[in-house]
């Protein structure tokens, strides 16, 4: 008489293949730290964030607080809308939204900038224009030193504008507005790492 119990039943074998599949599909999701579509909704996030952050009014655009405050967000927002899939990915993730967060800083500054130089632009119009008409009087010499002037000017422009930043604790000379105004990415960057440690509180990890 044959003992089947040494043998796999069909229910059995069925449900040995159901697991197999799962932890398959499963190790194959654990392959990727994140897919195309995460990229882009991250993308789009600190585009969206940076964009609404330059057009933040300057009396809340607290010197070292406001940068902390939209790297929270920027690191909220991208960890609450992507999935987490195991922990050996974390390390990858963290580097990727600090990166984001870094260049979604630089960009609502530079944005910034170019915002409160269009808005002064009109007003300088006709000073402007005159300096143009004395400058076009004078001999060639001065006009290429002059034109080699203006190659640097949109660079003393944005610093000129980082020391306006910081007009109210003092006046600083280059390069300390540069400086601190690095000292506020790094602060926003790690605003975002912690955004998106808390973000994990309320999405939950795919294991």
């Amino acid at each position: 008489m044959v003992n089947n119990s040494d043998h796999p039943t069909s229910s059995q074998q069925q449900h040995h293949e159901q697991l197999s599949g799962q932890e398959s599909g499963r190790a194959k999701v654990q392959q990727k730290p994140f897919d195309l579509m995460e990229i882009l909704v991250s993308l789009v996030i600190v585009g969206v964030i940076s964009i609404a952050a330059s057009h933040a009014p300057a009396r809340i655009k607290l010197l070292g607080l406001f940068p902390l405050v939209v790297g929270l967000v920027i690191g909220f927002g991208i960890g609450t809308l992507i999935s987490y899939r195991d922990g050996k990915h974390q390390l990858t993730r963290t580097m990727f939204v600090t990166i984001l967060s870094f260049v979604g800083l630089v960009s609502s500054t530079w944005l910034t900038f170019q915002r409160e130089a269009k808005s002064t632009a009109k007003s300088q119009q006709s000073v402007l224009a005159e300096s143009l008409i004395k400058q076009m009087e004078k001999d060639s010499g001065n006009s290429l030193a002059m034109d080699s002037n203006s190659a640097t000017q949109p660079r003393s422009d944005f610093s000129r504008y980082l020391a306006a930043r910081i007009k109210q604790i003092g006046n600083w000379s280059s390069p300390w507005p540069e400086m601190i105004w690095i000292l506020e990415l790094i602060c926003g960057t790690i605003g975002a790492i912690v955004g998106l440690y808390f973000s994990r509180q309320f999405r939950p990890t795919l294991d």
